[in-house]
């Protein structure tokens, strides 16, 4: 952490005696506030206050690389101005009329103990009066937010904790938004977009905050996985189903359609292939019309599908029906018949025709021999010894 803190003063034009001064007070200033240590290296008294390494690491310390979290730029900001106009000589000037100084023997560590004893004695007029007004536009902010904290038990605990805690109330906020828990809704609808329009790099980054809920649902109750199926995102979806979080059955809410549903509804094959061989994936669910993946696939005339379906080796009832006692093969037969659309082209229309027409004969022939019609299909998809 101290280099950290050394790059941050060293981006803001100090040099490198002048950083050792300053890292000596923001130790014995962070002490006094928040009753622990900014970093955990030792101050060693040498001519003056040094931390080892950041005097090893100063030529090559890149303030690039080491980009300190808002939380603690704000209180080196505060130490930044409490000592501006002071340089490295002045400070070492100043230390060595200090009792932590005084005390401590040549080539040895400062205590943290002397320090604070020091420290907590001392006043700094303008570092405290920069946070009690970062305080204030905090308290503003947990006010505005109140009751979606107060309704939220992993919020209101965080807040009570630091409250208790007597640290700095203008890090609450801070820390609730890194964290990604404070607004909720706006955090997970960032995840949500990311899937439907198929942003792979951000759909990662999200993924890293442990506290998403990656199973939220939109005012439809779809979640991320739902959609990224829907919309054929396959390296989103591989994401997805490998974090440990994933609901891969969650429902909407308005029909019950699941993300493997939604995948044969929109034709998505790829899609279908990963989900067939995720083991968690029900795949003859019905949905709330008693409607199964394969009797939906069968309904939109999607005959590359209804070929996985078949061929996959997975429990699949072909003859499950539909509220109305509809089967598949019922559905492909009704559709076969049906009259151009008015969206339709011609050409689009006979392939429909046909697509259909497929699908009606290819499961006949499975109902005549399941056994023989999978093993020609597993031929034709090039998944001969293989298995979803």
């Amino acid at each position: 952490m101290a280099l950290y803190c050394a790059a941050y003063f060293k981006k803001n034009g100090c040099d490198k005696l002048l950083t050792q001064k300053l890292l000596y007070y923001a130790q014995g200033i962070y002490l006094k506030l928040y009753n622990q240590p900014l970093f955990e290296e030792e101050i060693e008294k040498l001519n003056g206050p040094v931390v080892r390494v950041v005097d090893d690491k100063w030529d090559e310390l890149d303030t690039e690389e080491y980009v300190i979290p808002k939380l603690f730029s704000d209180f080196l900001d505060d130490i930044l101005a409490e000592f501006e106009g002071l340089t490295g000589i002045q400070l070492i000037e100043k230390i060595h009329e200090e009792p932590p100084w005084k005390e401590t023997n040549n080539n040895e560590f400062i205590e943290l103990d002397s320090l604070k004893a020091f420290f907590d004695k001392q006043e700094f007029k303008i570092i405290m009066k920069r946070k009690e007004e970062r305080e204030k536009t905090a308290r503003q902010q947990l006010d505005k937010y109140y009751e979606e904290i107060m309704a939220d038990p992993v919020l209101s605990q965080c807040v009570y904790k630091k409250e208790v805690e007597e640290e700095d109330i203008s890090h609450v906020l801070e820390e609730l938004w890194a964290t990604g828990l404070l607004n909720r809704k706006k955090r997970e609808e960032k995840l949500w977009k990311a899937c439907e329009v198929g942003n792979v790099e951000k759909v990662r980054k999200l993924l890293q905050n442990e506290q998403f809920d990656i199973n939220w649902q939109d005012s439809e109750s779809r979640t991320p996985f739902f959609i990224a199926c829907r919309e054929g995102h396959i390296e989103i979806v591989k994401l997805l189903l490998n974090d440990k979080r994933i609901d891969v059955t969650k429902a909407e809410n308005e029909y019950g359609l699941t993300p493997f549903h939604i995948a044969c509804k929109y034709g998505r094959i790829d899609i279908v292939k990963i989900l067939l061989n995720d083991q968690r994936v029900d795949i003859s669910k019905a949905e709330n019309n008693e409607e199964t993946p394969f009797l939906i696939a069968c309904y939109y005339g999607h005959i590359e599908i209804v070929k996985l379906l078949l061929a996959c080796g997975r429990e699949n009832d072909l003859n499950k029906k539909d509220g109305k006692g509809r089967t598949g093969l019922y559905w492909a037969r009704e559709r076969e018949k049906t009259e151009i659309d008015e969206w339709e082209s011609e050409e689009d229309f006979q392939e429909r025709k046909r697509g259909y027409g497929k699908i009606v004969e290819l499961i006949e022939s499975f109902e005549r021999n399941p056994i023989e019609t999978r093993f020609k299909l597993k031929i034709q998809l090039g998944l001969a010894g293989k298995s979803f």
